[in-house]
């Protein structure tokens, strides 16, 4: 397993810290579709919603809740981007790898995090082939998901990947009797990436 706890490319035995690593495939298998399912992955990883408005993440025994008004204890990096968890932690799709950092970060990526770290790293065009997927996922209870994700090489050097979600569910399964109508959530997101590589990359 390739992962980029240190800002580099490197096997994960080869990485001097403890690391938990969750690949796209992997996600796909446990059909997670939600940052915070990833803590079934990660011993000792807690993410939570109790209030429903804050997220809550809890890293070796250290807890960050949002609305302390201090620097976060666990920073979330979305393809190396620091990123707000109120933000980041939501319906998820065509993920390369997340990786839970564990013990305290900054020397690398510039900010302090005594607990650690979660780098949540997308897909990447494809350079030599086109390729893609696409999957539908539903339940009993009102639930679904929808995702794809495709690549497309427009060149040696130019290459654009697609992806898009749609995903529903009832929330807190709320019904009003008066109305008969259920709480919903609905997701609709796009990301289109491009990808380039200059002329030394071959040499």
């Amino acid at each position: 397993i390739i992962v980029t706890a240190t800002r580099q490319s490197q096997r994960l035995q080869d990485v001097a810290m403890a690391v938990n690593v969750a690949t796209g495939e992997q996600l796909e298998t446990f059909k997670i579709f939600d940052v915070k399912d990833v803590q079934q992955l990660a011993p000792g990883l807690e993410l939570t919603n109790s209030t429903g408005r804050n997220n809550t993440t809890t890293l070796r025994g250290i807890t960050f809740d949002p609305d302390q008004g201090t620097a976060p204890a666990v920073q979330v990096y979305y393809n190396e981007i620091p990123t707000d968890p109120q933000t980041v932690y939501t319906a998820i799709y065509d993920i390369q790898q997340i990786e839970v950092l564990r013990g305290p970060q900054g020397l690398l990526r510039g900010l302090s995090a005594p607990a650690g770290a979660i780098t949540i790293a997308t897909r990447r065009p494809n350079f030599e082939e086109p390729e893609g997927y696409a999957q539908i996922s539903g339940t009993t209870r009102a639930g679904y998901n929808a995702q794809m994700g495709a690549s497309l090489p427009l060149s040696d050097k130019l290459a654009i990947r697609v992806a898009a979600l749609v995903d529903g569910n009832r929330l807190n399964h709320v019904r009003n009797i008066t109305r008969n109508e259920r709480s919903q959530s609905t997701t609709q997101s796009a990301r289109i990436t491009l990808g380039w590589r200059p002329t030394d990359a071959f040499t």
